[in-house]
């Protein structure tokens, strides 16, 4: 594969879960808290199927770690949880 064409797909890869992590810590009313979707879990799954070869068991302990950071809970959570 083209050098260049596999650089733009992990970019594809890291700004999807970047606008995740967004969405993630955006502020939603209380109301609609309970139903507020896991954004970079349903990412990390899409691009597990889509791309079984980049995005793999290292990149959803990743993705857990920094969601772990953003939203302030215990260091490992979400971590745990993703690559389970």
């Amino acid at each position: 594969m083209n050098p260049l064409v596999r650089r733009q797909s992990y970019g594809i890869i890291l700004l999807s879960l970047f606008t995740a992590w967004v969405l993630s810590v955006l502020p939603l009313p209380e109301a609609f808290r309970p139903w507020r979707p896991e954004w970079p879990l349903l990412v990390l799954v899409y691009w597990s199927l889509a791309l079984p070869h980049r995005v793999n068991l290292g990149t959803a302990w990743i993705t857990g770690l920094v969601q772990d950071l953003l939203v302030g809970t215990l260091l490992g959570q979400h971590a745990l949880a993703y690559a389970v």
